[in-house]
């Protein structure tokens, strides 16, 4: 009796544990973007996070489709004049790579979906000239390096493989990282006529999480926004956070940066 008690508690904390693979305070996080601030300087594209405030981010989850040790993360936006900045941190049990470039959806990644002329057209449904689909893959820390690879599948200029951008990842315990950096011009400014980013301005905002490890799981998406522009959300580019002591992801986990 004894040792089938002592069996069960191992399995509810071994449970308990699995559950709680994320921190509290990202499982507080909202699911919703509430504003992207301005980046208080120039962001070290490095896979660390440490500049990054967990009270911007959102949690992207879907538990109805993906147990949460495998498929959810953290995700972040900042911006400057020149530049948005991008940040994911993925819990993923088993990471698969392999299909780099155009393919890199076929491939464990997250995708950031933009509509950088809200004002414009906010209530079509296809991809324009400034619509972007952009996917991140952390690479496969053996060969693989990360990758950053925009689609247009509206059929309007697709961003390709930005040559004004960095890309860099990190893993941690359970998962790994992308922190990204890409520059306005990549935004095709020659024809949306956006030479910079300024306070103020609004965007469309999609998120979703490719998740290829297992047969049937498709990952998170983003409730259609990565082929129907109509479908992202406002969101609105505001000043720089405060100087106050900030919420940022715990230091403490075992990591392993590119270098």
């Amino acid at each position: 009796m004894q040792n089938k008690c002592l069996t069960l508690v191992i399995f509810l904390l071994f449970s308990i544990s699995s559950v709680l693979a994320q921190t509290p305070e990202e499982m507080k996080l909202p699911t919703s973007l509430s504003g992207i601030p301005k980046a208080p300087e120039t962001v070290t594209i490095d896979g660390d996070l440490g500049e990054w405030r967990l009270s911007t981010a959102i949690f992207v989850s879907d538990k109805a489709t993906q147990p949460l040790e495998d498929c959810c993360g953290v995700f972040y936006m900042m911006w400057d004049e020149e530049n948005l900045y991008f940040a994911a941190k993925v819990y993923d049990d088993d990471l698969i790579q392999g299909k780099p470039g155009p393919n890199t959806w076929e491939e464990d990644d997250v995708q950031f979906d933009l509509d950088l002329d809200r004002a414009g057209d906010k209530n079509t449904s296809a991809f324009n000239n400034d619509d972007f689909q952009i996917g991140f893959s952390p690479g496969d820390f053996k060969g693989e390096d990360p990758v950053i690879w925009g689609w247009n599948p509206g059929g309007g200029r697709a961003m390709n493989a930005p040559v004004n951008a960095e890309i860099n990842s990190a893993m941690f315990d359970k998962g790994w990282i992308i922190e990204a950096r890409i520059g306005v011009d990549a935004f095709n400014a020659d024809l949306t006529g956006i030479q910079k980013f300024e306070e103020g301005m609004t965007i469309g905002f999609g998120r979703c999480i490719n998740d290829i490890d297992k047969a049937g799981e498709g990952g998170v998406s983003s409730g259609g926004a990565w082929q129907d522009t109509s479908k992202m959300y406002d969101v609105k580019f505001i000043g720089p956070f405060s100087v106050a002591p900030r919420m940022k992801l715990a230091s403490s986990w075992g990591y392993i940066k590119r270098i």
